[in-house]
Order: C-alpha cells, then structure tokens, then sequence
C-alpha cells in the first residue's frame, strides 16, 4: 500500500491498540485521531492534529527531538498524562492544547510559557495539579484560558494583552491574579461561576474591564457571608457588558444598578431576588433602541443563540407575580392589548415589556436529551474530525454551567399585530434557552421571564399605519416543558421610570408620560405641604399628593409657586377639607382629582382654571355644592360628581358647559338634586346616571338635544313599567344603553328606532317579560339573570338573525372599521341552565370543540356563518366579594386546522359589574364567514375549532360546555 500521500489516519475507538506503528513512512501525515483507545506511546514525526481524547492508559507523552513550527492542535483530555516533558517547547507552532480533566496531571512546566504561538490553553478539572507557572503572562498571543476546578493557586493574569475569554469556575480568585491597571484589554468573557467572592482587591479590578461583554457569576457567594449585592455593586460600570449570568446566587437579594450596554439578565432561582430598578431597564432599552436605529451591535457582538440582540431578556424568580408596573396582566399563556393611536409616530413610546411567569410541568420527564450537553464531533474545513477543539462562546450550554443533567428548555414568545378583525402580522419569534439541571426536578419555584422590546424593531416588520391597533403576544411551549400561570403586557414610556424615590414613587406617575413631576403620595406624616422653593419648582407640571391621609388643606401659594402647573392630584385625601382660593388664572392647568377627599365645596375661583379639561369629584362624601361659576369653564371635557351623597344642587346653568363629553353623576339622589337642563351639552357624548333615584320627569324632555350621545347609563336606578323616559329613543347617535337591574317588565318598541345601538345591557332585571323587535345595528345583548323573560320567543331570534345579517353587511363595506368591539360578530348573554341545544350540530363537555367545514365552504354563499355556544358554570369558583381585578371578560379563540394550525380571530366580550350568579350564562356568539380573511379561504383548512376560557374576580371560570353550529341562510329562526 502507498501511504505517501496520506494526510489522516482515524483509530478512534480502537480499544485493543496498545502500540502505535513507526509513521516515517508516512511522510505527508497530518491528523492522527487516537480518541478512547488504550495506545499509550508514539513518536510524532510530521503531525499537525494529534486528538487523543479518553485514552485512558496513556500515562506519558513522548520527547519531542526536533522544533516543529507548524501550527499543531494537540488534545489530551481525560488521559492518564502526569506531566508534559520540558521539550514541549520544541512545538513552537503549538497554537491549542487541551489537557481538560487529566485527573493524574501533577504539574506544568514552566517551559510550556515559551510556546509563543499558543492560543488555547485547557486545563479544566485537573484536580491534582497543585501548582501552575507562576509566569504564564510570557504567553502573550493567548486568546482562549480555561482552568475550572484547578485547585492551585492562580498566577496574575493581567499580562495576557491578547486574552479574550478567561474560564476560573471553582477556583480561589485572590488578589494579583487581576490588577487594575489597564490590563485584559481584550477580556469579552470572564467564567467565576461557584466561585468565593471577597469585596475588595481582588474583584474590584473586574469591574474596570472596560471590553467584557459576557460576565458569569452563577452560584457565587460571599466568601464571608453577607450580602453578595455589595459585592457585585461595580457591575454597572461595565460600559460595554451584554450578558449577565447570576443563577443560583443564594446570597443575592437585589440586582444592583446595570449598565445600558446590557442586553440579557439571567438570575433564575437566586431566591429573593426581584427585577432590577426599573429606571435602569429603560436605560439599556434606550441603548438598544440606538443600536437599532444605527445598525450597532449587531455586527459587533457575538450573541447567543437564544437570544436575537433586539430586545432586553430578563429572568428572575416569579414567586411574587408580576409586577404592578405592568397594568395589562391575564391568566395564561397569551395577552392582547390596544395600541394607542399613531403609535408608531409617538417618539416618547420606546417599547413594549412582555412578562412570563412560568413553572416546569411535572418535572422533566420526557423531555429530549440535550445534545449540545455532550462533547461532539466538528467537522474542520478540511473534513477532519475534532471532538470539542472548534472554540465557543461562553454562554453554550458545554461551557457555562453544568450540563450532564440538563435539558434543553426554550422560551418562546410570538409577537403579532392585528387590525381588530381578522388580519395579522408576525413580528418577532423571540426566546431564552436555559439549560439549568434544576429543571430536571419537581420542586423548581415559580420563574419569571421579561422581554423589553423596542418598538423599533416592530416598525421594521410592519407598516407604518393605524391599520394594526392591538399587540398580542403569546408563549409557545418548547417539548411541553414548561406551564405559563401568567402573563403581561405593557407599553413603555420614555418618562416613565424619572421618579426620585422608586419605593415611595406613585404608580400613576410612573405612567404618566409627561417629565415634571412632584410625586408625594402616601406621605402619612403631612399635614400641611412645604412645597419646594427652588427654580426646578417653576418647572413643574404635576403635583402628585394622592393617598396623604393626614393631608388637611393646601398652600394658598400654590398657585404662585407652581405656575406651570397642569395636572393635581389629591385622590383620596380623606382629611382635605378645603381648597384654597385662586387668586390669578392658571392657563396651564388641565386636570383636577379631588375624588376621595372631604371638601363641602369649591370656591367660585374655580373659574380662574380657565383652560381645565377634567374636573374629578367622585366620593367626596362631604360635596353639597358646585358654584355657578363652573359652568364659565368652556374648556371643561370631563366632569364627574358620582357617589357625593351630599350633593343637593348642581349648577342651574350646566347646558353652557359647551365642550363637555362625559358627564358622571352616579348615584345621584333626584329626591334632593334633580338633573337640570342639558340641551346646551352639544359635544356630550357620554352620561352616567347608574344608581340614581331618578322619578318620573327627572330627565327632562331637551335630553333629546343631545345629538352626539353616544352612552347613557341607567342602571340601577329603580325604573319600573313605563319608566324609561320616551325621550331617549329619539338620540340618533345612542350606541349603548345599560339598562340593568330595574323593574320594568317590558322594554317599548320605539327601541327598534335607535339606528346606531349596539350595546342592550337588560341583565338583572327580574320582572323582564319580553323584548321587543331590537334594531339590526345592535352587536351586544344582555339578558342573563331575567328569570321571567322568555327566550325562546320567535321575534327575540329573528332579530338577532337580522342583526347578524346587518353585521354581514357593514363587514363587506368596511363600515365598522375601528369598532373592534363590535365587530366580531352578535353576541348574546342569556341563562345557560337548561345547557346547548340538542340540535346543535357539534357540541362537547369542556372549553374546545371542532367542526368540520364541508367542501368549498369558503364559497357557498348559503353558509353565512357560524353560532358559537359556550356556557359557564359559577358555582365552582369561589369570588371573594370586592376583590379587586383588573379585567372581567369571556373570550373565545377561533381557528382553523387543516395539516397546520392557524388562529383567525379571538373574541372578547368584557362585563363592567360582576354578579354572583348561581345560574350558568351562556354566551353565543353570531360569527359571519365573510370575518374570516380570504387568504384562509381554502380547502384546506377542513376543521374549525373554538377554545373558550373566561375571568371573574381575577379567577378563572369553568367551560362546562360548548358547541359550533354551522348557519344558513334560510335559518332564520335557528339560536
């Protein structure tokens, strides 16, 4: 056989090779792979790959007789080796060497410092080497330095100018071995996981590594107790860190101060530990934001692959839940909330923070072995075999923790636009991958993931319009490992963290876009206010005091020294018993709450408020005026005088309040405070009169004026028959009408005249015998709790039908564009004890059932649609009265299944006042096919499924049943 043209010789695995052959005739020999046989000698002639990885029987390595300076690679782990000769110098092109868990290696010679070419250097979990040379800086072209578990004392460092990645988990680091004086210039990734931590000289110097970008710290403690978020305070001054590891840091208690440079936090099951201030987030959201928009970063930072550099990926334990700083919470895996509008061209919008808290489903059973979790084999550009060689970063699974338990473990998250009716765009597939073997068992705390993301990588991805209005953003469950208890979603300000006191900083001002603000809420000791003297003081635009108990009167100088003052607020300062005196116009005021507090009335200066928008009177249970006065404010929009018992005139000539649009006067008491004349509230929109005793002609005729009413409220308010005011079915534009818990027993038929209705709240109403012919404009009907009415009644569901045929038509027109709410589909609340229809066609116990579509459904013009049933048990959920909530609403995800899956649409209807019911509802929903957009109108999406799931009292509710008919259009009668 020739072998002088052979370049490599594979006996991996050979376990009976004992001796290796004379290889001089081999003359072009360049990779000799020895791994995992039991050889224990050779003499190397021409080599410049020598991999001998688990030969466990080699005991020495040979004498090198001649200088070699082609680059060679040589690795040794897990050999039986205890020491290299001193002419391992002669490999002066020895460029990476691996001597990783040689368990028997005693010691290094100091001539390996002259191999000036190296640039690898392991020698992880050589657990006997008791002393390394003490001038290991001679090797300055060294890049890659791994020494794990090495039990020695650690040589300085800080003379490695070329050193890039530096590995020293479960070693002592002691002062020397990093010096501060501008040394590791190049150090992107420093390893100190399970390492004991001194404050002081010998972790200072970390802190001034001015190009580390990926910093492990995991299991770290104080070496003398305390507190390890003392220790690690420096952190922040790492101007360029992207990647902070501190999972399992028992001792750490608050994550300090971070960067802006910062991109991923990962500090799973560090007990105690919460999120980092959120000023601090915002800044490094800000960074990224900069990054995007001059395209930095992303060429420049090597970054892992669970995490895609556009957002900032934060995790730390769940077990307090979701902050209250993220206002938009639900159960579950998924959230949708509105975009407010022109939000693309609002520059103080910077992102959105998307919140997980999840937990592992029954431990880890099942779940696929990690591969990356194992050595393997990398195939060079040449097509040679190297086990482990190729160099990674940090942050794989094979370099950063401990991984021969671990198991892969995505989070995912999918970000969606929508239109409100059907139509979607994909944003992002963002994710973390964690590889914590504490995963694989069952007593793992609730975590919590938070994403930051910039709302310029959304507009990279979508159009920039109005046309998309909601953001939804859903987990995506990787080998179903993981279980989703709760979710969030939550546009992010420019000014909403500038708060001087995070824990005494007011909630509502951190929402508050606006950037001068004064926040003193919940100052108990105040009883009267100093306010500041300073020039900053001239600046200010918002006074916050809500929540001072013990507050009893303001400053008459306010007015002075507050000049710029546009929004105060004194909500719920009970023991506020006057307001001061104006004494010159406040041009610049726009809104004051004064809800909650004790004042008998307003001083008739009110006027000098002359451009007040929003003027908040709600539960002040003292009120018993409102001056003339108040009806010179052209400006005023809002007023709201609900639940003030005391309240015995409102002002005479309330009509000239011109730019009213919302009038809130719940629980008004008409015995002693009759509502006066509004014919002069043209720009009303909005009247609410919930709870109030209203008699016989206490609206009076001119409410018909009223030509842009688009809400009237009057639940609650003891109507019995006849006692609807007539005039209310002349308001043209009337959208909903809450009728509520009244007496009445029927409802008139002049209903049928409101054209614009959309929204019949007849619920709770025990006496409710019939309804009449409804108008086809209507979208929502309630009338679950009217124990009398019949709804069985032939005129009740011919109407709904011509609803929903009127709901055909305003969909083909695009009239009802921006009307989400009522634009998906009629939907009607009735009792659900007598359980679905045996005729409906497809039905089931629980919260999903499917139907099957027949052929060309899409294009038979006879199927209009689809009547969604589902029904909700109460009775199995325990409501603890005035809880409170957030949100109370049923929903229902609609999708179609073919070979995929695809989500077409997600309904919601949402309830304002919760009811203890006894009886199950049953929500069905009149859904039209011509909602499905036409790019789903195919044959091959076969199956069409609903999903429901609903929430009361922050609770989730039991789906005892539901059910899909297929409608038609000669189903004029068929619920």
């Amino acid at each position: 056989m020739c072998l002088k043209i052979l370049r490599r010789i594979d006996l991996s695995g050979s376990q009976q090779l004992i001796q290796a052959p004379e290889f001089s005739t081999v003359p072009k020999l360049e990779y000799l792979i020895l791994s995992e046989t039991s050889w224990g000698h050779s003499k190397l002639r021409q080599l410049s790959v020598l991999h001998c990885n688990g030969c466990l029987k080699l005991a020495s390595f040979p004498e090198i007789k001649r200088n070699i300076e082609t680059p060679v690679k040589l690795s040794l782990d897990e050999t039986a080796i205890k020491e290299l000769p001193s002419s391992i110098e002669l490999l002066s092109g020895l460029h990476c060497l691996s001597l990783n868990n040689c368990k028997d290696l005693e010691s290094i010679r100091n001539s390996i410092c002259n191999l000036r070419r190296l640039k690898i250097l392991g020698l992880d979990g050589c657990s006997k080497h008791c002393k390394l040379p003490e001038d290991l800086e001679r090797l300055s072209h060294l890049e890659v330095l791994s020494l794990k578990s090495v039990s020695c004392q650690l040589p300085s460092l800080s003379g490695l100018s070329l050193l890039r990645k530096l590995h020293i988990d479960q070693c002592n680091l002691t002062p020397g071995v990093i010096k501060s004086d501008n040394c590791l210039k190049a150090l992107k990734e420093l390893s100190l996981g399970t390492c004991n931590l001194n404050e002081g000289e010998a972790l200072n110097p970390i802190f001034h590594l001015s190009s580390l970008e990926i910093l492990n710290m995991s299991k770290c403690h104080p070496a003398g107790g305390g507190n390890l978020s003392d220790i690690v305070v420096g952190i922040s001054q790492l101007s360029n860190l992207r990647f902070l590891y501190l999972l399992h840091c028992k001792k750490l208690s608050q994550i300090p101060e971070l960067p802006s440079s910062l991109r991923l936090l990962d500090a799973q099951h560090s007990i105690g530990t919460s999120l980092p201030p959120m000023h601090s987030l915002v800044k490094c959201l800000k960074s990224a934001i900069s990054d995007l928009k001059y395209k930095r970063s992303s060429n420049e930072v090597r970054f892992p692959y669970s995490h895609n550099g556009l957002a900032i990926c934060i995790v730390v334990p769940g077990s307090s839940g979701i902050p209250e700083l993220i206002r938009n919470q639900s159960e579950g895996p998924q959230i949708c909330i509105q975009l407010p509008r022109n939000w693309y061209d609002n520059d103080d919008l910077l992102g959105i923070a998307i919140c997980y808290v999840y937990v592992p489903v029954d431990g880890c059973e099942g779940i696929p072995e990690n591969d990356s979790a194992h050595p393997s084999k990398i195939e060079s550009d040449d097509g040679s075999s190297e086990n482990e060689f190729r160099e990674e970063p940090l942050i794989k699974s094979g370099n950063l923790h401990e991984v021969e338990s671990s198991v892969p473990a995505d989070l995912v998250c999918q970000l969606t636009l929508a239109d409100g009716y059907a139509s979607f765009q994909w944003v992002e597939n963002f994710s973390f991958r964690t590889i914590c073997r504490c995963y694989c068992y069952r007593d793992v705390s609730e975590q919590m993931w938070i994403t930051l993301y910039p709302k310029v990588a959304i507009l990279e991805r979508c159009t920039h319009s109005n046309q998309f209005t909601f953001l939804q953003a859903a987990f995506l469950y990787s080998y179903n490992n993981f279980k989703v208890l709760n979710c969030g979603l939550q546009p992010i300000y420019a000014y909403d963290p500038v708060i001087v006191d995070d824990d005494a900083s007011c909630l509502e001002c951190q929402r508050n876009a606006e950037y001068r603000k004064l926040c003193l809420r919940g100052q108990s000791q105040t009883i009267n206010i100093q306010l500041p003297t300073n020039q900053c003081s001239a600046a200010v635009d918002t006074l916050c005091l809500r929540d001072c108990k013990n507050l009893e009167s303001l400053p008459a100088s306010i007015w002075d020294q507050l000049k710029s003052l546009k929004s105060l607020f004194c909500s719920n300062c009970s023991q506020l018993h006057y307001f001061p005196e104006i004494l010159q116009t406040m041009e610049n005021m726009r809104e004051l709450h004064l809800n909650g507090t004790s004042i008998k009335e307003l001083p008739s200066s009110i006027v000098r408020l002359s451009r007040l928008q929003v003027l908040n009177l709600a539960n002040c249970q003292n009120l018993e005026t409102l001056p003339e006065s108040l009806c010179n404010l052209c400006f005023l929009e809002v007023l709201v005088v609900s639940n003030c018992p005391k309240l015995h005139r409102l002002p005479h000539n309330l009509g000239m309040l011109q730019s009213l649009k919302c009038l809130f006067t719940r629980g008004l008491n008409s015995m002693c405070c009759q509502l006066l004349s509004l014919s002069g509230l043209y720009s009303l929109k909005s009247l609410f009169l919930a709870e109030s005793m209203t008699m016989q002609g206490a609206i009076q005729s001119d409410i018909c004026c009223l030509s842009l009413l688009e809400v009237l409220d009057l639940c609650d308010c003891n109507i019995e028959e006849r006692g609807i005011p007539r005039e209310i079915w002349h308001l043209s534009s009337l959208k909903q009408l809450p009728l509520r818990r009244n007496g009445f027993r029927s409802i008139p038929p002049e209903t049928n005249q409101l054209s614009m209705l959309r929204l019949l709240d007849l619920s709770h109403c025990p006496r409710l015998l019939q309804i009449p012919e409804l108008p086809s404009s209507l979208r929502v009907l309630d009338v679950h709790g009217c124990l009398l009415l019949e709804t069985t009644s032939g005129l009740l569901w011919s109407s709904l039908f011509k609803c929903f045929e009127s709901l055909i038509q305003d969909l083909k027109s695009g009239f009802l564009i921006g009307e989400k709410r009522f634009s998906q589909g009629v939907s009607v609340i009735i009792s659900g004890s007598c359980g679905i229809p045996n005729r409906i066609s497809h039905q089931k116990m629980g919260a999903e059932v499917v139907a099957t579509l027949p052929q060309d459904w899409y294009k038979t013009r006879d199927l209009l649609g689809f009547v969604l049933y589902s029904i909700y048990d109460p009775l199995n959920n325990n409501f603890e009265a005035g809880e409170e909530i957030e949100e109370t609403y049923l929903k229902c995800d609609l999708s179609l299944l073919g070979d995929e899956f695809q989500l077409v649409d997600d309904l919601f209807i949402h309830f304002e006042v919760i009811c203890n019911d006894l009886v199950p509802k049953m929500w069905m929903i009149y859904y039209p096919k011509v909602a499905i957009v036409k790019q789903y109108h195919s044959n091959k999406w076969r199956q069409l499924k609903a999903s429901y799931c609903g929430y009361c009292y922050g609770k989730a509710l039991e789906v005892k049943e539901c059910g899909i008919h297929l409608i038609y259009s000669h189903d004029h009668c068929d619920a």
